[in-house]
């Protein structure tokens, strides 16, 4: 223990200095600084920590509760976003090609396949039939799916059937307008044995014309969903 009159050191517990004879005085440790604030209602110091002014009332816990009540409609707000970014997502991923696939291909999927028939041409003066021996397809083939062609190497002519044009009784028939091929005006009848509206086998086509000009024809069904002939067609040649 130090003297504070002469600085002596002596032995704890003593109650005079051995040096000088002064009593010897315990020092007190100085107190920790406590740290403090003025309060922002009444301005008074207070303790860091506390909740409450002593003084005026002030309640600090408020601001805390209020800041967190309003912290969380942005909270909503950035959850509500992300959850509407990913359901775009999902649509753009997911949704929108199958859109497209239905637009493109239509509800029922992909088109069937081209069909295949196979043809019997019998030429006679001034006209030529085209009978439908058989009909391979997937599916029923509607008049309205088909375009009947007739060609002569060089110039087409085509005719659209209607399949409520032939609906009807047996052997129900159809005529249409003169086509040019070339310089020959051709007429077109067509001839639904079953009347049902759909090609079938036994079913024909005939072309007329005042007079065909020599040469080689070429007639045949298109199948529109796919743009591509039904079988290779029939030939005549007019002499």
């Amino acid at each position: 223990m130090k003297c504070t009159n002469c600085g002596a050191e002596n032995q704890a517990g003593k109650k005079f200095c051995g040096d000088c004879g002064k009593p010897l005085m315990v020092v007190p440790a100085p107190a920790a600084e406590s740290k403090s604030r003025n309060c922002v209602a009444c301005g008074r110091a207070i303790g860091w920590d506390a909740k409450t002014c002593p003084y005026c009332g002030h309640d600090y816990r408020s601001k805390v509760i209020k800041l967190s009540q309003a912290s969380q409609p942005q909270k909503s707000k950035s959850a509500l976003w992300i959850v509407a970014i990913i359901v775009v997502v999902i649509v753009v991923i997911f949704v929108m090609p199958i859109l497209l696939y239905v637009m493109v291909l239509g509800i029922g999927g992909a088109p069937s396949a081209t069909p295949v028939a196979v043809y019997a041409p019998e030429y006679m003066a001034g006209s030529c039939k085209v009978t439908i021996l058989s009909v391979q397809a997937s599916n029923p083939v509607p008049w309205d799916d088909v375009t009947v062609q007739l060609t002569d190497g060089i110039h087409f002519a085509l005719w659209e059937p209607a399949s409520a044009d032939l609906v009807g009784g047996p052997s129900t028939t159809a005529s249409y307008a003169a086509k040019y091929v070339g310089t020959t005006a051709v007429n077109l009848t067509v001839v639904d044995l079953a009347g049902n509206g759909y090609v079938g086998s036994g079913d024909y086509f005939t072309f007329a014309a005042v007079i065909f000009a020599p040469g080689s024809y070429s007639a045949v069904l298109i199948y529109i969903p796919t743009g591509e002939d039904i079988g290779i067609g029939a030939s005549f040649y007019v002499a």
